[in-house]
């Protein structure tokens, strides 16, 4: 959540920590995927725009998405 908030192009998530949503294989372990849901449409091209900056010692790869993906 930080990550999206910080810089010059913070950005809103829906709900706070609840709008981030991670995906699981189906034994429970997560699979490095997250879809997160932003608060505007304004936001979530802000949030675009740090596709491939670092959190930690990893790169995030970002990409727009439908509800139907989510929903997988």
């Amino acid at each position: 959540v930080e990550f999206f908030e910080s810089g010059d192009n913070g950005c809103q998530i829906l709900d706070n920590e609840e709008g981030v949503l991670f995906v699981r294989k189906p034994d429970g372990r997560a699979t490095g995927d997250a879809f997160v849901l932003f608060s505007s449409e304004e936001d979530s091209t802000k949030a675009l725009s740090k596709h491939r900056e670092i959190i930690g010692s990893r790169y995030i790869e970002l990409f727009r998405s439908t509800t139907a993906e989510v929903q997988q």
